[in-house]
């Protein structure tokens, strides 16, 4: 009986099927398929060693490149567009950045890809950008020294809805911030062993502690830690919120 047992088994697994298939691999530290037109789908890559974003077709060919400001990282919000900040049909890169050296100064920036910027906005971080009864919004934050938010009205329409710095899964504030920083996040209640890390630009883990699923409050004192850029997220084995960045100050 066991014999039988163990053919039926080795018959079942042997017949089963994987829907995945490999199908390219893009040299980058980030990327996502963005939706640019109503029937466009790209791939937008970012290889920030080299400060250049790449857009390439589905079919993988590369057709776009940006070049991303040299001394800064740009590894923070970036969403790629068309026609939503003016109709000139060309590819729009919003994009974060922040100064190496010495870490206090950062911005949002919209440029278009040949170079002309649309907006710059330093001392701004979180952005969220809605389509609404009234057209299509920009939300900005400013977060550096005071908090204000400006509100941008667009010339097109959002076709993501991307809420780029205040994701439902977790937010931060203040940032930056010199003593404490206070994390709010929504995590499904079904996930269990969670686990908050906070680690370095080199992704060095300086801090990691368990923590509760469902919608929580959390205080990290950032008073130890040397001034830069750091790298939250709350994960298990199969969950992870959206990796946030934060800067402390001294």
């Amino acid at each position: 009986m066991k014999k039988i047992y163990a053919l039926v088994l080795f018959l079942i697994f042997s017949n089963t099927t994987y829907s995945q298939t490999f199908e390219y691999q893009f040299p980058g530290e980030f990327g996502r398929i963005y939706q640019v037109a109503d029937d466009e789908y790209v791939y937008g890559i970012l290889c920030d060693s080299i400060k250049q974003f790449n857009v390439y077709t589905l079919d993988h060919q590369l057709i776009k490149t940006f070049a991303m400001p040299q001394d800064t990282l740009s590894f923070g919000y970036i969403y790629l567009s068309k026609n939503l900040f003016n109709n000139d049909q060309k590819f729009e890169l919003l994009y974060s950045w922040q100064d190496l050296n010495p870490y206090t100064s950062f911005g949002v920036r919209v440029v278009n890809e040949d170079g002309v910027v649309l907006l710059d906005a330093p001392g701004f971080w979180g952005v969220g950008l809605f389509n609404t009864n009234s057209g299509a919004k920009m939300v900005l934050t400013y977060f550096n020294g005071s908090s204000k938010v400006n509100v941008y009205s667009l010339s097109g329409k959002v076709l993501e809805s991307y809420d780029l710095g205040n994701n439902s899964d977790s937010h931060l504030f203040p940032n930056p911030s010199s003593d404490r920083v206070n994390i709010s996040y929504d995590v499904p209640v079904n996930e269990l062993g969670l686990v908050l890390s906070v680690y370095t630009i080199k992704g060095e883990i300086i801090d990691q502690r368990n923590v509760d699923s469902g919608s929580k409050n959390i205080q990290i004192d950032v008073s130890r830690l040397t001034a830069g850029i750091y790298f939250y997220r709350i994960y298990n084995d199969d969950f992870s919120t959206v990796t946030k960045k934060f800067i402390v100050t001294k």
